[in-house]
């Protein structure tokens, strides 16, 4: 490591916060959207005591910081810590000394743990690679057109992106729209992937101070068979969280036709997902879902011998789970 440049773990605090603000402006040239979420994201996350900031400073001034996001993942009936990347960054005058690097390994010395990495850009996504992150596969977007003649439409005739607003009925499609409730026994859900329990779907999808998501609760019989999320942006729908019930016979298809179906009725002409699951990407294939070559690059780091048996393709992994649409 530079010797000018120390290295340290620290949770978030006020102080910190600012210092974060500061070089988040040198580097991005706004903080007002960061200043709005820090509280969101680090002070009421509900394993907010865990969150560990990895920062670079040189002659007292902060110049890198790399965060990790406590989260953990369930494969059967284990349940392994593991930790998610987000809101990397380092002061411009400084990039190309490796300190993101360093950060990185200094994040891998010190928590010991699987770590995620998703939405990372190419020349960052080379480095990680070459410190021994590996590509969990397929990790491809795939897409829908939903409603073709609309979606051409607007392509051929270069119309701007202009979704109708629609009130969502409730018990539409056999599944129930939430407002802004996640109701305890989502958690009866059981599905392989990160594990996220009614508390933190509710963090996550309804107090969210920056963007705003439609809720759905799949129930057969009274139980709770699935929950997904879509985000609207424009004309184009997002499947941005999808937890099932592995035991359901007719999941994900049911869910994934519901969500197509409430996608075009609230006006979207294509709808985007990503998932690293080969159930649920051969689910989306069998319902008008194509692959694009385009990646958001999910990866993951594991100490020697720590995850050799999972099995990546049987998790679910959906969009949600990364820096693109994490924050």
């Amino acid at each position: 490591m530079n010797n000018s440049i120390s290295y340290s773990a620290c949770q978030p605090s006020p102080d910190l916060s600012e210092r974060i603000f500061v070089l988040h402006q040198q580097v991005y040239g706004d903080s007002t959207a960061f200043r709005q979420r820090w509280e969101w994201e680090f002070i009421k996350h509900p394993r907010n005591s865990e969150i560990i900031l990895f920062c670079a400073e040189r002659d007292g001034q902060l110049v890198g910081v790399t965060v990790r996001h406590p989260v953990t993942l369930k494969v059967d009936d284990k349940l392994i810590p593991a930790w998610f990347a987000s809101n990397s960054m380092v002061r411009t005058d400084m990039q190309g000394q490796g300190i993101m690097r360093n950060l990185y390994l200094q994040a891998i010395e010190e928590t010991g743990a699987i770590q995620f990495s998703k939405g990372t850009a190419e020349g960052m996504y080379e480095v990680l690679k070459k410190i021994g992150y590996q590509e969990i596969v397929p990790n491809t977007y795939q897409t829908a057109l939903i409603n073709p003649f609309k979606w051409a439409v607007q392509r051929f005739l270069h119309l701007p992106d202009r979704r109708i607003q629609k009130d969502s009925c409730e018990g539409n499609h056999h599944s129930t729209r939430l407002a802004g409730v996640i109701p305890d026994d989502v958690d009866q859900i059981r599905c392989n992937g990160i594990l996220k329990d009614a508390r933190y779907l509710a963090w996550r999808y309804c107090t969210i101070p920056h963007k705003r998501y439609n809720l759905y609760l799949r129930r057969v019989d009274g139980k709770p068979v699935s929950f997904f999320a879509l985000r609207y942006s424009g004309n184009t729908a997002y499947l941005v969280e999808f937890i099932w019930d592995s035991k359901a016979t007719d999941e994900p298809s049911a869910s994934v036709n519901i969500a197509k179906k409430e996608a075009r009725r609230m006006g979207a002409c294509k709808m985007i997902a990503w998932t690293a699951s080969d159930r649920l990407r051969n689910t989306l294939g069998q319902n008008g879902f194509f692959s694009r070559k385009e990646s958001p690059h999910f990866s993951y780091f594991s100490p020697s011998g720590y995850a050799e048996s999972i099995a990546w393709s049987k998790l679910a992994f959906v969009h949600g789970d990364g820096d693109i649409d994490y924050l």
